[in-house]
Order: structure tokens, then sequence, then C-alpha cells
């Protein structure tokens, strides 16, 4: 490249980024106004708060805390020569303080510690954990797909999901009823006042068809914090991705954009953010195998438990195609011959006791095209571009766009997978949440973007970018009730 066209790539990190910093701004002037499209009426919005819920200081303090470690991982990796000590330190604040932010926009909401318990136990807002409490035992459950596709049946999210969900709350009723001093810890926030067990547990009772116990409502309690640890994993898997489809640069910088990406913080509680952590890794371990032979099975057994947890990480498979044509086909066919098998490795536990893969997954599709039948197609085709910008961020995706040749192909495969979960119209309404798994190759796209740069425009323009999505991220939980029972 000569030293024109890097000018020119320069500028446009530079535009990019002040373009995300513009478009966050007449996002939150939008939301003050109440005038930002926020879905399609008559069929499903965000619901918008009655009154502005404004940042309590310790929301403000984790945010600054994350423009800080952004900052100092961003500043040292400005150069080629990287300072590594100074780079792990950036990465450990940022990652720390972005899975605070959102626990503390939580517990700083007036009674948002109990608004989120009744959520994961609610039928209607999640319903895997009331599932889960009906369970007597798994194998008898895993093997009756028709009853657990039946929306007439189980709770719409366990109709049109695979079972991981529910068998990871199944795994924290467990541990919650096992250990009792851990239910008093977690639980500990909703027993205010004179607010008794029995109070909390008639609550739960009113959302759910669960057959509740008071270690459910502790498990619900528990699920928050440790779904929140998807964030630091997800800046893990793309710190990998990114090293190995590119480079050291753009892996800090990579990690640095998905640490601040308003989808991975503003949907608390909610089970799609693990959907982008795994997502980084099978992504990851996909690149290692397109420089290494023998590692395309790992990213199979991790897109194998993605699938255990959502369908829509099926369109990973255009991701893979890209990568592997983009790298002029290394091994043939063998890679995918290890992909394929690592999916089935990962699956054959369940299996064996009786989990029929394809036939859950044309049960859940069935389901969705049912709960999706009374939403046109056409609205919800621009609404759903327009919701996956908005919570991944203006300025992520203002960035991504700028990459250019520097993705290496990466950029070229995104955009046809998001054109082609668009075009389907499979989901249609939430997908600013659902298709959160984007996030990862968004952000290694924008890092490819801003490595083009060094030194003070490159500091610059990703300390613009992650002001400007932090702003955005604050100005949605300010202004949206975005998870409700």
């Amino acid at each position: 490249m000569d030293e024109k066209e890097a000018g020119r790539q320069r500028t446009g990190v530079m535009a990019a980024a002040a373009a995300g910093l513009v478009a966050a701004a007449a996002m939150l002037w939008l939301l003050h106004a109440r005038l930002l499209p926020l879905g399609v009426f008559g069929e499903w919005t965000w619901s918008q708060r009655d009154l502005p819920l404004l940042p309590a200081p310790a929301v403000l303090v984790a945010g600054l805390f994350i423009l800080a470690g952004a900052v100092a991982a961003l500043d040292a990796v400005r150069k080629d020569k990287i300072r590594r000590v100074q780079a792990v330190i950036g990465l450990l604040v940022l990652a720390i303080a972005s899975y605070a932010l959102p626990q503390a926009m939580l517990v700083s909401e007036p009674a948002g510690y109990g608004r989120a318990t009744l959520t994961v136990l609610s039928d209607l807002s999640m319903g895997y954990l009331s599932e889960a409490s009906k369970m007597h035992a798994v194998r008898p459950w895993l093997q009756d797909t028709a009853r657990r596709t039946n929306l007439g049946v189980v709770p719409a999210r366990v109709a049109t999901h695979p079972p991981g969900p529910v068998l990871f709350f199944r795994l924290l009723s467990h541990v919650a009823r096992k250990h009792p001093g851990l239910q008093r810890i977690v639980v500990a926030p909703l027993l205010i006042g004179s607010t008794k067990p029995d109070d909390v547990l008639a609550a739960a009772k009113r959302v759910s068809s669960g057959d509740l116990r008071f270690h459910h409502i502790a498990a619900a309690c528990l699920s928050i914090w440790v779904l929140g640890l998807a964030v630091p994993a997800a800046m893990l898997g793309t710190w990998l991705f990114a090293w190995w489809w590119l480079g050291a640069r753009e892996a800090t910088t990579a990690a640095v954009l998905i640490g601040a990406v308003p989808a991975l913080w503003v949907f608390t509680p909610g089970i799609d953010v693990r959907s982008a952590s795994l997502t980084a890794f099978a992504l990851a371990f996909w690149a290692l195998a397109m420089r290494r032979q023998g590692w395309a099975w790992v990213a199979g057994i991790v897109w194998g438990l993605s699938l255990q947890w959502s369908y829509g990480l099926s369109a990973l498979i255009v991701l893979f195609a890209g990568m592997w044509l983009v790298r002029g086909r290394p091994g043939g066919w063998r890679p995918w011959v290890g992909l394929i098998a690592g999916v089935v490795l990962a699956h054959l536990p369940l299996m064996l006791m009786g989990y029929r893969p394809l036939a859950n997954f044309l049960g859940a599709m069935a389901a969705q095209r049912t709960i999706m039948a009374d939403r046109h197609y056409m609205p919800w085709l621009i609404m759903n571009a327009w919701d996956i910008l908005l919570f991944s961020g203006p300025a992520l995706v203002a960035l991504a766009a700028a990459a250019s040749g520097r993705a290496r192909g990466l950029g070229t495969a995104l955009l046809v997978t998001i054109a082609l979960l668009l075009l389907s119209g499979a989901t249609r309404g939430e997908v600013g949440r659902i298709y959160c798994f984007l996030a990862p190759p968004l952000a290694v796209c924008a890092a490819a973007a801003m490595t083009v740069a060094t030194e003070s425009p490159f500091l610059l323009s990703g300390t613009v970018a992650i002001a400007a999505q932090l702003a955005a991220a604050l100005g949605l939980g300010t202004y949206l009730m975005l998870v409700t029972p």
C-alpha cells in the first residue's frame, strides 16, 4: 500500500469514528425526544421508560474505568512495537469494568434486582428456569421432542431454542439447592425490609408456570452474575480470533472494541451474550485451522455447543466458508470434515440420552414461524437492520464498514451473513439482542480498519469510538426498559 492510499484509509478511520460519535449523539437526542424508531407499531416495539433512569454513580464509575482501560490498551498498541504489560493491564481493567457495568446498571435501578430475578423466572420473558423446575429427569425430557417444541405446553423461548439454556438453568438450580449458604448470599438483595422468602416465591409464581421452590429463586439470582461473565469471555475469544486472523495489534484493538458493545451490556439478564462468546471462540479456532492443520475439529466442538444454545448460530457457516475461501481453501475439504466431526462430537453426549438434533431444529423452527406469523415481512426487513445498527453501536458499525481490504474477506462474509439473516425473515423484532453474536466479527473488521493508523490518529479514533459506544449503551439503558418480566 502506498503512502497516499494509507493516508486515505487513515482519514476514513477518523471520519468513521467521528461519524459514530455524531450518530450516538443523534440517537440520544431522538431517544430523549421519544422520536427514535423502536419497532413496528402494533406488532412489537422496545418499551420506553415513563421516566428516564439517569446513570447512578456506580454506573458512571464503571463507565470511566471502561474508558480508562480501553485507552490504556489502545495506547499500548498505537505503534508496531507493543507494550505488552500495559496492554494486558488495560484489557484486564476493561474486562472487569465491562462485567461490572451491566450489574451496576441493574442494582442501581429501583427494584432492579427483583425485576431481573422475575424476568429469569417468567414464562413470557425467558421460561428456561420455569421449564427446568418441572423436569423430573433429563433423559425423558430430551427424548420428548414433540412436547419440548409445543408452544401450547412449554414457554415460547423453550419451544424455539435447543435444550442448552434449560439444562444450564437445571444445573444452576442443582448448585443452589446443594449450597444453602450460596442461596442466602445471592437472594439477600431481594429480602429488604419486611420482605420474606415466601413473598418472593409468591411473586415468582405469578409469572411462572414452573414447580418453583426457593432454590429456584436463588438459581435465577445466581444466573444474573454467571451469565455476565460472557462479556469477558467474548473479549478473550475475540482477542484470539483477531490474533490468529490478523495479528497482535488487531487482537488488542478488537478485544477493546468487543468490550464496549451496547448489546452485550444492556440486556441483563439474558442468555444471548453467551452466544457472542461462543461465536468468538468458534471463529478463533477456525482462524487457527486456516493457518495450521488439525484445529478445525475444535472449532466444530465449540460450534456444536453453540448450536445447543441458539439455532441462530447456524449462520456461522457463511463466515466459516468466507474465511476458508479468502485464505485460498487451505487443506482442501479436510477442515470441513474436522468441523462437522467436531459438531457431531459435541452433540454426542445428549444424543446418547435420546436428543434428536434435527427433529428438535425442525420443531423449533415451526414454533418460530408460528410466533412470527403475525408480523409483516417488509417492515421488519428494514427495522431489523436498524436494530443491529442501534445495539451494535453506530461507531463499531462505521469502523467495520471502513475496513476495506484489511479484513481479508471477513467483512464480505459478515455482510453476506447479515443479509441472509435479514432476508430470511425468520426473526422479526428483538434482533439487536438475538443477533449480538455478530459482535465479534464486527469488532475484528473494525480493528482491521483502525490499525491502518498508528500513533495519535489511532489512539484518537479508538478513544472517540469507545466514548461513542459507551454513550450509546448508557443512553439505551436510561430511556428504554429492555428486559421485563
